[in-house]
């Protein structure tokens, strides 16, 4: 029995959906077209919309298109779709490449603690490098705990999305993370997004430590945001610094792995 093709309209909000569950607080890049679909004109604005986008139809080579933005970037294989377009097609083929993507993906979380107690939570961050949009993802997790100065399994579980969680991570003090991040002459912070809302905006300097705690009155009840870091980077004193403070599960040698962009 055929099976009724569905709109091009469920396709941009099932890969939406995905998109953002695998790129939280992913920053706009272009001004997009005049889509009626307030979906199909999210991922335009994002670059994630097929040339040959058509609201009015859906055939598979742009659903194909389409699917790529959810694997390309992280270097796995396209995954081979259904040969249906159907909406329960749709939903199958969304969640198998959701579920590939998930998997190539490499967080690592960064807890900044409290200066005065190592097991309170300050910030809460994901290093997230492995994407076409390097930037620090922040969490709401300020005041959470640690156990003994490391990151517990029910904190990990907090720092992420329904698509992936952090595993590995670092901690260190606060006032030790934001000057390695912010000691530098010059040093300044950009907001990228605030959770599926593009921002960009430059950061004023009294309140960047505000805005990696997401304390600030815009950043405040948001579930995730995302910033960028401008000027000339840690000095090697700051990277010693913070390296020779750092709590973690991870070794020195692993952070290339996280580091990497592809």
């Amino acid at each position: 029995m055929d099976h009724e093709a569905a709109s091009p309209r469920l396709a941009t909000a099932l890969v939406r959906a995905a998109f953002t569950a695998l790129e939280p607080a992913y920053p706009a890049l272009r001004e997009p077209a005049a889509w009626d679909d307030p979906n199909a004109t999210w991922l335009d604005a994002r670059g994630l919309l097929p040339a040959n986008w058509n609201e009015e139809a859906l055939d598979l080579d742009t659903w194909r298109a389409l699917l790529t933005t959810l694997q390309a970037p992280y270097g796995t294989e396209p995954l081979a779709t259904s040969e249906d377009l159907d909406a329960e097609a749709l939903l199958a083929d969304v969640e198998a490449v959701l579920t590939r993507a998930a998997a190539a993906v490499r967080p690592l979380a960064l807890i900044a603690t409290d200066d005065e107690d190592e097991d309170r939570v300050a910030f809460a961050a994901v290093i997230w490098n492995w994407t076409p949009i390097p930037r620090l993802l922040l969490f709401p997790l300020r005041g959470e705990s640690l156990e003994n100065g490391r990151a517990t399994q029910e904190l990990l579980a907090k720092i992420g999305t329904c698509a992936w969680t952090a595993s590995d991570w670092m901690a260190a003090r606060e006032g030790q993370v934001a000057e390695y991040y912010l000691g530098g002459a010059g040093a300044g912070v950009e907001l990228l997004a605030r959770g599926e809302e593009a921002v960009r905006e430059r950061v004023a300097e009294e309140a960047m430590l505000g805005t990696f705690r997401l304390a600030t009155p815009t950043l405040t009840g948001v579930d995730v945001a995302s910033i960028r870091f401008t000027g000339p980077g840690p000095s090697l004193r700051q990277v010693i610094g913070l390296l020779f403070s750092l709590r973690s599960n991870v070794t020195v040698l692993d952070l290339p792995y996280y580091l990497t962009i592809p």
